[in-house]
């Protein structure tokens, strides 16, 4: 008889794993592969808000502030 939850357990396993494999590519000198939990978000400057790290508004929010403008300057 076969434990209900085994095909789970060995997916949770399998999936660790492989997420350990590819924190490892991705950042070489974490060798305990600690992030691998956490790729999804990169902490760096090139990829996170443009808001948070130097204070400019983000792409949909430039985008919005143009066509307001552009509406405005059509109305006037």
């Amino acid at each position: 008889m076969r434990k209900p939850g085994v095909r789970k357990h060995s997916r949770r396993r399998f999936d660790n794993a492989r997420m350990k494999r590819r924190a490892r590519a991705v950042r070489p000198w974490d060798t305990q592969a600690t992030n691998a939990d956490h790729l999804a978000e990169c902490p760096c400057h090139m990829c996170g808000n443009p808001r948070r790290h130097w204070g400019q508004l983000t792409m949909p929010e430039l985008k919005f502030r143009d066509m307001a403008e552009f509406q405005i300057k059509d109305i006037a």
